[in-house]
């Protein structure tokens, strides 16, 4: 079994040591997947000691990540497909965005943030994954990520929830 904390919208412009606390405070991961918006490069290499990361840039990420990461990314994790994209942009709302960004591909999963809003769902047999934020919920209710366990038996899709981040709110 695989096991993958998936997380967008960190908005952290250093390394603040509350990546390295929310970093011990999860369970051990094989994988992290950041769906974008890290803000501060200084981010990557810190979630790159705790796992293999997988990312994308997103709209809040200076041009300093243009080289670094690509807009939208396909991969193959215990076979199953899974596309990673922000999910920004003009026109429909996000999720119609991310799913958009991955309908002319086969992808069993679509990851993706942008909104702070976390939800797990599917549309037209793909499954959905916005893991909301973990340091900067907006006006969500709860910080959040999500962990997900892939295995030759199946999916797992967890949202993870926390009253308080390990972050100071804005």
């Amino acid at each position: 079994m695989i096991t993958i904390a998936v997380l967008s919208d960190t908005h952290l412009s250093t390394t603040h040591e509350s990546i390295s606390l929310w970093i011990n405070r999860i369970e051990q991961v094989d994988y992290i997947i950041h769906a974008g918006d890290f803000v501060g490069l200084e981010v990557i290499p810190v979630l790159e000691r705790a796992a293999i990361l997988i990312a994308v840039r997103g709209n809040n990420d200076a041009a300093c990540f243009d080289d670094l990461l690509p807009l939208k990314k396909k991969v193959v994790i215990e076979d199953y497909h899974i596309g990673i994209c922000h999910g920004h942009g003009s026109g429909k709302n996000t999720l119609e965005r991310a799913y958009t960004a991955f309908c002319n591909e086969k992808v069993d999963i679509i990851i993706y943030g942008h909104s702070h809003q976390p939800s797990i769902c599917t549309k037209n047999k793909i499954l959905m994954l916005n893991p909301g934020s973990p340091f900067y919920k907006r006006k969500e209710r709860w910080f959040s990520y999500i962990v997900l366990k892939l295995s030759t038996q199946g999916i797992s899709a967890e949202l993870r929830l926390t009253e308080k981040a390990e972050l100071p709110t804005r």
